[in-house]
């Protein structure tokens, strides 16, 4: 019956606009770096014999660039076939839901297929990093209500990293028929697997994350903003200082493919790389703490009808992550077939994930920052009872109560002699 409701083609709760100008902001940078890597100067020399084959060469690297041309002429002429639909429809309302919800996901299809076959131009860092925050950024708008703070942003941030990182490296080790591949993947891949992409990006998610638990936009924007400008400095200072040494090796230190594999590498990963390891470390274990103690508190609150969902045994389960896991070795360990095994790790793993979403939700509800688009507590009351295999109902749990509005006081009237007492 709501297929046919008439909508826009971006409405919504006010993310779905933002995730679409998310992905515009990147498409911008792609076209700022194509416009500096035309007017920038040949930072090598080359001699006048090699001048035509070096055209050549920097012709085809820029191939890749111009795949974002069609795109754009294809987006703009999907905007124009909207607009033309929405006025032929003479509809005030917008267009039916399902085609809305089918011109929405061409255009979606359509803005991030250019970042499927090559990742945005390196200009001192910024744009890589750019790139990824941006998409911490789009799974923050699109799940916000399973980002509880730091961690959450700081674990999104570091596998975001380590994604990039890898595809980076695949890159380098294919240059030049493999022949340092080796050093690549030592120096990626193993030296600095947590370091690196990894770092720079874990910290631009702890900004993002932080902001879920500000209250205030010019506090939540100061916290993004703070996380993605140290990741990119750092990552600017880092590039910076190994092209340099590139250039310039230090004469204190005796040259050697051996040394500079084995000390002067991880000197430098050490030096230039390993505060920001710290940094997303320390408060990695800050968030970790502040969660336990955000969710023991809000096992705590919960009213004596959900404790049918997580009883008092259950809740010190859930705060002991070694516990749950050593519960889920057991399930794969007792008796039975294999299928039997893997069906009790698998309703273990469900029951504790639906567990720790109704504690999560009590926590943001504590903190009063709960998420418009998160189901109540009874939904997700039931949802576990339901892996119990228990009876569910409507008030088994009861949601939360709204915070009471204070009444505005009664005015009393005057006695009768027309003075106030």
């Amino acid at each position: 019956m709501t297929e046919g409701r008439p909508v826009g083609v971006l409405t919504g709760p006010g993310r779905r606009p933002a995730v679409i100008l998310v992905v515009l902001s990147l498409h911008a940078a792609v076209a700022l770096g194509m416009v500096l890597k035309l007017v920038l100067p040949r930072q090598i020399e080359v001699p006048p014999e090699m001048e035509a084959l070096d055209e050549l060469v920097s012709a085809v690297q820029s191939l890749p660039y111009w795949i974002y041309l069609p795109c754009w002429l294809l987006t703009a002429l999907l905007a124009a076939v909207v607009r033309l639909h929405v006025w032929c429809a003479r509809d005030p309302a917008g267009l039916p839901r399902g085609v809305a919800r089918r011109y929405r996901r061409a255009l979606v299809v359509m803005l991030l297929l250019p970042f499927a076959v090559m990742c945005l131009p390196v200009v001192a860092g910024f744009f890589e990093e750019f790139g990824k925050a941006a998409g911490v950024a789009v799974l923050f708008l699109l799940h916000r209500r399973h980002f509880d703070g730091v961690v959450s942003g700081i674990v999104i941030g570091a596998a975001t990293g380590i994604g990039f990182n890898f595809t980076e490296s695949v890159v380098y080790m294919s240059e030049w028929g493999g022949a340092a591949a080796n050093f690549h993947h030592w120096g990626r891949q193993a030296l600095g697997l947590m370091a690196a992409h990894t770092a720079f990006t874990a910290v631009s998610g702890a900004g993002i994350g932080l902001a879920r638990q500000l209250h205030g936009r010019t506090r939540q924007l100061t916290a993004v903003g703070t996380g993605f400008l140290t990741a990119a400095g750092a990552h600017f200072c880092n590039n910076s200082v190994i092209d340099y040494l590139a250039k310039e090796p230090p004469l204190w230190f005796p040259a050697g493919e051996a040394a500079g594999i084995l000390i002067v590498l991880p000197a430098q990963i050490l030096l230039l790389q390993g505060p920001l390891v710290v940094l997303y470390v320390l408060l990695l274990r800050r968030g970790l703490r502040s969660q336990a103690g955000g969710l023991e508190a809000a096992l705590d609150s919960l009213p004596q009808p959900a404790r049918q969902a997580i009883t008092t045994d259950e809740a010190a389960l859930l705060l002991s992550p070694a516990r749950r896991l050593r519960l889920k070795v057991d399930a794969l360990r007792s008796r039975g077939s294999l299928r039997q095994r893997l069906a009790a790790y698998r309703r273990l793993s469900r029951l504790h994930a639906a567990q720790l979403d109704l504690a999560a939700e009590r926590w943001h509800h504590l903190r009063g920052e709960t998420d418009p688009a998160a189901p109540d507590d009874a939904v997700l009351c039931e949802r576990i009872l339901a892996l119990k295999g228990h009876p569910t109902g409507p008030h088994v749990c009861p949601s939360p109560p709204a915070p009471r509005v204070p009444r505005p006081p009664v005015p009393t009237p005057a006695p009768a002699g027309g003075k106030d007492v």
